[in-house]
């Protein structure tokens, strides 16, 4: 009798999903698809982190914004200090702009999630970072910062929030996140929304 052999599960990755879509498709064009990518490498630099660039697992640009995909011993460190860092990166590079993009600066949309990651773009945790980035929640979010004030919003999958955050892995506490349930197509979550400019 032959005996099921179920497939080995994928490494369990930190998945960061950037995007920079305004709120309903109706504001700036968007910046060029090498700005994001751009931008996320110097965080990493800016935080003191530049070699962790290199150690992404996983790297892609869509039409859904660009995914990283870090081992999780990082995850803690995606959510402070990089999203802080994040937020400053693209403060400093709005003060030195001209033109477009003094007029339009750049700002993102930041998903986090955490799960295993196989190859297909349906894997689970990089599909629920998709989703997150996509919530209307996020997208308010942001949209009620001033631009050039208000340069990141963020959104953590419940998971991601209840292991690092409530666990106290990050000098962040749960009060400065706001509980949000999540419903994108057939994706149906609860998740924390977070400013990092708000913090001191």
């Amino acid at each position: 009798m032959s005996q099921h052999q179920p497939p080995p599960l994928p490494p369990y990755r930190a998945v960061l999903v950037a995007d920079s879509r305004d709120h309903g498709g109706q504001g700036p064009p968007r910046p060029p698809d090498e700005a994001v990518p751009e931008v996320l490498c110097a965080t990493f630099a800016r935080i003191g982190h530049p070699g962790l660039w290199q150690e992404l697992t996983f790297q892609d640009s869509t039409a859904d914004g660009h995914t990283l995909a870090l081992d999780t011993q990082h995850l803690p460190l995606l959510i402070d200090p990089y999203l802080q860092g994040l937020h400053q990166e693209l403060a400093f590079r709005h003060r030195s702009a001209h033109g477009p993009a003094l007029r339009h600066p750049l700002r993102l949309r930041i998903s986090l999630s955490v799960g295993p990651l196989a190859e297909s773009p349906q894997a689970t945790a990089r599909g629920e970072a998709h989703n997150l980035v996509s919530a209307q929640s996020v997208r308010n979010l942001l949209c009620r910062t001033e631009p050039g004030v208000g340069f990141v919003a963020a959104i953590l999958s419940d998971r991601v929030f209840t292991d690092v955050v409530r666990a106290g892995y990050t000098r962040l506490t749960p009060a400065e996140f706001t509980r949000t349930e999540v419903r994108v197509k057939q994706y149906h979550g609860t998740a924390y929304l977070h400013l990092p400019q708000h913090r001191p």
